[in-house]
């Protein structure tokens, strides 16, 4: 499934980089899977008064937890839920309050799955990740949650800008696995964060960013980024045109890598 959204304008001024836009997001069930228990949004509203509006723009990718009931219904509720955000009134003006509200909806996203899933009997372990990014004029605020990722590309240089939510990682951090043995090791798809489950969510991975004209990001669910390696998802952001002809790249790269989980992504150019 494929959908495009795109603004752009013709001229750019300094730091009204929300003006200067290109996206688009797709998934892919790919080749191993039985169905796609991913999902994403992209959504854009304006908020504000007559004298001062702004344009909210929001990113986001949930994979629904493999090998756990319903975790397709878990995505599709978070990316809902998340949706709904952008629907509400916004109360202050600097960035740190556009953060505790984005932490806040993901806290309530989480009762709300909880809570749907123990009226059903066969979704009570249902879980997600959800990895979002809302723009806000000049600035970027992420929340994050589990192991899809955010990756960010300036000036030729790829960044994750989210750390894995996994037992996995949480050794490599710690010093008790070298980071090599990540994608051979038994527990590496093991959560030790998600969104919905039984256990509730204690806290979300957030962060300011500042946006630059030229910025590219990526938000992928491990389906993309286990399937293409760090320096594939580079040289494709850097070399293809357009958010569109970089998404058509990186499914291609997934699926001939071998396309073992569904493959979601959301491109997105400044």
């Amino acid at each position: 499934m494929w959908e495009t959204f795109q603004h752009c304008s013709g001229e750019w001024k300094r730091m009204k980089a929300i003006e200067v836009l290109q996206y688009f997001g797709f998934t892919d069930i790919g080749l191993k899977r039985k169905k796609n228990e991913d999902a994403y949004v992209i959504k854009d509203v304006t908020v504000g008064n007559a004298s001062e509006n702004k344009k909210l723009r929001l990113f986001a990718v949930a994979d629904g937890m493999g090998g756990h009931s319903c975790g397709d219904q878990a995505s599709a509720m978070a990316c809902r839920e998340l949706k709904r955000f952008l629907s509400k009134s916004f109360s202050g003006l600097d960035a740190q309050s556009y953060v505790k509200q984005l932490d806040d909806r993901i806290h309530d996203i989480d009762r709300f799955i909880r809570n749907a899933g123990l009226k059903d009997p066969e979704c009570e372990h249902m879980g997600t990740t959800l990895s979002a990014m809302l723009m806000v004029e000049d600035f970027g605020v992420t929340a994050h949650v589990g192991d899809s990722r955010i990756y960010r590309l300036r000036n030729a240089r790829l960044t994750q800008l989210t750390s894995d939510h996994t037992f996995v990682q949480e050794m490599i951090d710690e010093g008790e696995l070298p980071a090599e043995a990540a994608a051979t090791h038994p527990l590496r798809n093991v959560l030790t964060r998600a969104v919905g489950t039984q256990v509730p969510l204690e806290q979300v991975e957030t962060r300011v960013l500042d946006l630059t004209f030229g910025d590219r990001f990526l938000i992928s669910s491990d389906g993309l980024h286990k399937m293409v390696s760090a320096d594939e998802i580079a040289g494709t952001l850097i070399h293809m045109e357009s958010p569109k002809q970089a998404a058509e790249q990186l499914l291609q790269l997934a699926l001939a890598n071998g396309g073992d989980d569904n493959i979601t992504g959301i491109i997105i150019h400044i």
